[in-house]
């Protein structure tokens, strides 16, 4: 495996459904095994945080899945459950 590649595609933070600019700055990532610095990675401030929160109870109250996987999520959840299935017995 290729360790060597940079991780540098992280492009900030992804709150309220869209990409924004971290506002703490930036975190070196080091290899540990090598002390190699590899890449770097938003870091959230506090502000971050609250921004993040904020959007996390918008989209609570509002009952909006942000993604086609959260609707199907949340479709699921409100369907009745279905019959459980009877184990199979050993042997029958």
């Amino acid at each position: 495996m290729d360790m060597s590649v940079p991780f540098t595609n992280v492009p900030g933070l992804f709150i309220g459904g869209e990409w924004v600019k971290a506002t703490g700055g930036q975190d070196v990532i080091v290899n540990p095994a090598t002390e190699v610095a590899i890449g770097s990675a938003p870091m959230g401030s506090k502000d971050d945080v609250n921004a993040a929160i904020a959007a996390a109870r918008d989209a609570s109250l509002t009952g909006a899945p942000r993604t086609a996987a959260g609707a199907r999520l949340t479709a699921s959840a409100e369907r009745p459950p279905g019959r459980l299935a009877r184990p199979s017995r050993a042997g029958s």
